[in-house]
């Protein structure tokens, strides 16, 4: 007849265990939440200065903005529709609300900005057009 002995690990073994659980845990609420992706809590800026980029019929297209929020965008060679800019950043760019007076009426236009490196973005207005605009160097 065979017998069927359990084998309990003795207080003192589980000891360590519970000791390095307790340090753990304590080191995990220290450092607080845990993001859940490498991009959290960074928002990217604004792409302040000059910027030029190309239609497919050739045509080029300026986009100023300042550090005060000042903004100025349009076709190359025309008057530019001048405003003022505000920003909502996101992990890659952001969404620039640029605000100007037409005709004695307040405007609101809304372009998505992406950031593809520091001297490239991506400019688009979400229907119409999307664009890669360059820094100018001045």
């Amino acid at each position: 007849m065979r017998t069927t002995v359990d084998v309990q690990p003795s207080r003192a073994s589980r000891m360590p265990f519970r000791l390095v659980a307790a340090v753990a845990v304590l080191f995990l609420f220290a450092m607080g939440p845990v993001p859940t992706s490498y991009g959290q809590g960074y928002e990217a800026p604004p792409p302040i200065g000059s910027w030029r980029g190309q239609f497919p019929d050739n045509s080029n297209f300026d986009f100023y903005l300042q550090a005060d929020g000042t903004c100025a965008y349009g076709a190359t060679g025309y008057p530019p529709n001048v405003g003022a800019a505000s920003w909502k950043a996101t992990s890659q760019g952001g969404i620039l609300n640029f605000m100007y007076y037409n005709a004695g009426f307040e405007t609101h236009l809304y372009f998505s900005v992406i950031w593809l490196d520091r001297n490239t973005i991506t400019f688009s207005d979400g229907q119409t057009y999307k664009i890669k605009m360059y820094r100018v160097r001045q």
